[in-house]
C-alpha cells in the first residue's frame, strides 16, 4: 500500500514539473505576430506614443493628430477622419481636418485620441493602404507610417517645381509660368485646390483628370484656349474657374455635361 501511495506522489510530482516546462516554454504570443483585426490596438497605441516620446518627449498637448503628424510622415489628416478623442470626433471635409468639441473644452485632454479612436485610426490607415487586415501586423503598419521615402516622395509637377506627393494644395499663381503642367501631377492623388491663376498657361495634361479628391481648380487668366475633356472625371469638383481665357463654347459644353450639376464653373461670356 506504501509502494502504491508513493508511486502515485511520485507520478504526480513528474507531471507537475511536465505542466511547468510546458508552460515556461510555450512561445509567447504578442500583439506584434497578431493580424490587426485580431487585436493589437495597443500595441499600436504604445508605438505611436513611444515614437512621439523619443522625438519630443511627452507632448504638452497630449496625444493628437498634430503630434503624430509630425513624427509619422507616413500619417495623414485624412487618416483622422472619424477619429474620437476624449471631447469630440475629428472630421476631414473639404481638404481640412476639423475637430467637433461636444465637450466646448479647451483643456488639451479635449483633444487626445481615446481608445476607439486609436483603433478607428489603425482601421483608417490599412484602409487606405490597401492592405488585408486579416493578413498585416500592427509592426508592419507602423514601418508603413514611419517610412518618409514612401509616402513623402518630391513629385515635378511642372519642369523645376516639385511638391510632396502627399500635398493637398498646389499654389502656383501670379508665377508667369508658361506652356503646362506635366503628366505627373496624377501622382499627387490627394489634391484637393489647384490654384494656376495669373500665368500664361496654354494648356493642361489629360491626367489632370485623375485628381479623383479636387474640389477647386482655379485656372483663371491664362491663355488657355482649350481643356483637356478628362477634367469632367472630377466628379468632387465644387468649383471651375475659367475666367480671362478663351475657352470654346463647345468644351465648356463638354464639361457642363460631365462635372456634376452641383459644379460651378465661372467662365467669362461671349
Amino acid at each position: 500500500m506504501k509502494w502504491l501511495l508513493g508511486s502515485v506522489v511520485l507520478l504526480a510530482i513528474v507531471l507537475g514539473v511536465g505542466f511547468v516546462v510546458n508552460d515556461v516554454s510555450a512561445p509567447e504570443v504578442t500583439d506584434d505576430v497578431l493580424p490587426v483585426d485580431g487585436g493589437g490596438t495597443d500595441q499600436f497605441k504604445d508605438e505611436l506614443e513611444e515614437e512621439v516620446r523619443i522625438e519630443v518627449g511627452g507632448p504638452a498637448e497630449g496625444f493628437n493628430p498634430a503630434s503624430f503628424l509630425k513624427i509619422f510622415p507616413g500619417l495623414n489628416e485624412s487618416d483622422f477622419d472619424g477619429v474620437e478623442a476624449e471631447g469630440g470626433t475629428y472630421a476631414y471635409e473639404n481638404g481640412e481636418l476639423t475637430h467637433d468639441n461636444a465637450s466646448s473644452s479647451v483643456e488639451t485632454e479635449s483633444f487626445t485620441l481615446t481608445d476607439k479612436g486609436l483603433r478607428q485610426l489603425l482601421d483608417n490607415v490599412i484602409a487606405r493602404l490597401g492592405t488585408d487586415p486579416k493578413a498585416v501586423k500592427v509592426s508592419e503598419v507602423i514601418s508603413e507610417l514611419k517610412d518618409q521615402k514612401i509616402h513623402n516622395e518630391y513629385v515635378e509637377v511642372y519642369p523645376g517645381l516639385s511638391i510632396l506627393s502627399g500635398e493637398t494644395e498646389l499654389d502656383l499663381s501670379g508665377r508667369r509660368l508658361t506652356g503646362s503642367l506635366m503628366a505627373e501631377i496624377s501622382q499627387v492623388s490627394g489634391l484637393v485646390n489647384v490654384n494656376l491663376a495669373d500665368n500664361r498657361f496654354t494648356g493642361l495634361p489629360a491626367e489632370i483628370g485623375q485628381l479623383a479628391e479636387l474640389r477647386e481648380l482655379n485656372l483663371s487668366n491664362n491663355e488657355l484656349t482649350g481643356l483637356p475633356h478628362e477634367i469632367g472625371n472630377l466628379q468632387k469638383l465644387e468649383l471651375l474657374n475659367l475666367q480671362g481665357n478663351n475657352i470654346s463654347d463647345y468644351d465648356l459644353q463638354v464639361l457642363q455635361a460631365a462635372l456634376p450639376e452641383t459644379t460651378r464653373i465661372i467662365f467669362d461670356s461671349n
